[in-house]
């Protein structure tokens, strides 16, 4: 599961860095993107010390990284 979430997270740093969310989402403009992780459970420690090195890329590109884990389910 870490490497979809690492592909997933480099598929979305890709989406903001192009521009291409600028022009799907103008409202952007100017604002903080929060990728959140939303998860049924909590993170392994390799997950957590992935998230913290994504986190500092993150920041590179005006953006936040948050996660989560709601037993049972998700939102």
């Amino acid at each position: 599961h870490l490497l979809a979430l690492q592909a997933k997270l480099n598929a979305y740093f890709r989406f903001i860095e192009s521009g291409q969310i600028l022009k799907s989402y103008p409202e952007a403009h100017g604002r903080t993107v929060t990728i959140d992780i939303v998860g049924k459970h909590a993170l392994p420690l390799s997950a957590e010390q992935f998230l913290l090195k994504a986190t500092e890329a993150a920041k590179q590109l005006n953006v936040t990284i948050s996660s989560r884990h709601i037993p049972g389910g998700h939102e």
